[in-house]
């Protein structure tokens, strides 16, 4: 993390400095401490100066502002010993200390840095300025002491509550494992800057650490959108697709990533080992599409609802992860049963002229082949033809908003929902669309009136109480949120994702046992889910229920054995489990 400080700019005037005429222009020079004409001038009045003119405490301006001149050059070493001959001079230069901090910080020299900014702050701490504190903070998480890196970053933020200190405050919280905290940095760095690249980046991080693939890919997709040349966003955005066995889709972004950077390592090993996948899984005569039931988010995470592109017989196809992904025009009613998912189900669709809703098959089967290569454009451009063609249809104007969400264009989407549900205002899947749209867009409290308005003439859908939990829990409104999850159970006991999304709610508390009860009805009606596996094995590895926790870990990995989560936490426990025996073995004497 870098925090540009400013740098000693002082000597507009040498106080009891007698300079000749000649080093005016000098002096004047020196003070703008960046550049080859700064550090000349800077070396020039330092060679010309008698040893009384060098003694002064205001001659140290002028060592400062040559440092801050070689800092800027990235020249730490001479900028160092600037700034120390500027201390020499005057010990209680608390700017030059700091400035020096800095240089260290930059050479990864964080003890020294960290003595630096101590002493800086010991000898003058500006009041309201954060900036010594964060600068003290980057130090103590250089060197990993993340609790005193969060203390400072806590200080700082308490004088001003900046979205790049969130950031850094939620990179600490990472590291230390603390995933839900720095979910909570990141969305409060990103209302406060919505276009904060790194905490977008970084939130994303934090999802795929916690197993949750979806909202990851979600994040990572609005970084690509800021920055489509972002090698490490197609990068990681691969990564997941990979873990979630979306092959295809991997491949793409990570031979994206190889015509921006050609050598980088990273997007290399991911796409060898996305092809091998390929090649192994036609090996094995198993179809290379992912899995038929979506995976699920993990701990603790504020789960986006998703309901499948059609319902299907059994179980439904997966959904599209660059966000929430929304449901396709309805299905004629003989296939209208609800069938379970992640985080939502395929709930009975209010009844609607089929002219006004329904898709013509051919024209949603071109639109799905289209959606599944990523070639947004074309699927926008071919529905729009056909809405040119029946302008006041609900069922074309929220397929298009499908596939703008899928692209990551969520305002967009949300305008065709809304269209639909005015045409045709009963029209459930544009009502829900419309809803999770709203969720994506963090426009919280307007999902929740929407939920209540349809909860008034759909009380018996389960699915509405999820949607609006997930609205609450990313509010972090705990209990509220699991009296929500609680409702959609009880109108829909098949409803897995809302058992899933309540065990997270007592995950939040720290009431584990009822978590594993919640995660396990979940399993038990979702019995393919790998990610709710590896999240109840998670709570049994921290309630050292060892034994249990291995058999969901290669549970999760039977059914995707490429679940990040199981695959780490088994390789710990196996690590742990041979050291254990080492111990045992015992020692020769003599």
């Amino acid at each position: 993390m870098r925090h540009v400080l400013a740098f000693v700019s002082a000597v507009t005037v040498l106080g009891g400095i007698l300079v000749q005429p000649a080093a005016a222009d000098d002096a004047a020079d020196c003070t703008k401490a960046i550049g080859d004409e700064a550090i000349a001038a800077c070396g020039r009045l330092i060679q010309g100066a008698d040893q009384a003119t060098r003694s002064s405490p205001n001659f140290a301006r002028i060592y400062a502002n040559r440092g801050g001149a070689y800092f800027f050059r990235n020249d730490c070493d001479r900028a160092i010993a600037d700034f120390s001959e500027a201390i020499k001079i005057d010990p209680k230069f608390a700017a030059a200390y700091n400035s020096r901090g800095l240089c260290h910080n930059l050479k990864r020299e964080f003890d020294r840095a960290i003595s630096d900014f101590s002493e800086a702050m010991r000898i003058d701490l500006p009041e309201k300025s954060s900036g010594r504190f964060l600068a003290r903070a980057a130090a103590y998480a250089g060197k990993g002491d993340h609790d005193r890196a969060i203390a400072d970053f806590t200080e700082a933020l308490l004088l001003d509550p900046a979205a790049n200190g969130y950031v850094s405050r939620g990179a600490s919280y990472a590291e230390k494992g603390d995933n839900d905290k720095a979910i909570v940095d990141f969305n409060e760095a990103i209302r406060l800057d919505p276009r904060n690249q790194g905490a977008w980046m970084r939130r994303a991080v934090s999802y795929a650490n916690k197993g949750d693939r979806d909202r990851a890919i979600a994040d990572l997709t609005q970084c690509i959108g800021f920055n489509a040349r972002s090698v490490m966003a197609l990068t990681l955005r691969g990564e997941q697709y990979a873990a979630k066995g979306q092959h295809n889709l991997a491949i793409e972004d990570f031979e994206a990533a190889l015509l921006i950077d050609k050598d980088n390592l990273r997007a290399k090993n991911g796409l060898e080992a996305t092809r091998v996948a390929v090649v192994r899984t036609r090996t094995a005569a198993v179809p290379s599409t992912p899995p038929a039931v979506p995976p699920a988010a993990t701990p603790t995470s504020l789960p986006p609802p998703t309901t499948p592109e059609a319902p299907p017989p059994a179980a439904p196809p997966s959904v599209p992860p660059e966000t929430v992904t929304p449901a396709a025009p309805p299905a004629p009613p003989a296939t209208a049963t609800p069938a379970p998912v992640e985080r939502s189900v395929t709930t009975p669709r209010a009844p609607a002229a089929p002219s006004q809703t329904a898709v013509e098959p051919a024209l949603r089967t071109q639109v799905e082949q289209l959606r599944s290569r990523r070639e947004f454009k074309q699927a926008i451009e071919l529905l729009e033809k056909a809405i040119t063609a029946a302008p006041g249809h609900a069922g074309l104007l929220n397929l298009r908003g499908v596939v703008f969400q899928q692209s990551g264009q969520v305002d967009k989407a949300l305008a065709d929902y809304e269209q639909a549900a005015t045409l045709q205002p009963e029209y459930l899947d544009a009502l829900l669309n419309r809803i999770r749209a709203k969720i994506v867009l963090r426009r919280f409290t307007d999902g929740i009136v929407d939920c209540d308005r349809l909860l008034t003439t759909r009380p018996e859908l389960g699915i509405v109480y999820n949607l609006r939990g997930v609205a609450l829990l990313e509010q972090n409104k705990i209990p509220e949120a699991r009296a929500d999850f609680g409702r959609a159970v009880e109108k829909d006991p098949k409803l897995a994702a809302a058992w899933f999304n309540r065990g997270l709610t007592f995950q939040i508390a720290g009431n584990a046992e009822n978590a594993i009860a919640d995660f396990s009805k979940a399993i038990e009606i979702d019995p393919k889910n790998d990610a709710y596996f590896a999240r109840r094995g998670r709570l049994y590895l921290t309630a050292k229920q060892n034994e249990l926790a291995i058999k969901d870990f290669k549970s999760a990995l039977a059914i995707n054995n490429t679940n990040f989560l199981a695959a780490t936490s088994l390789q710990a426990l196996q690590v742990t489990k041979a050291l254990e025996q080492l111990q045992q073995i015992p020692k020769r004497g003599g």
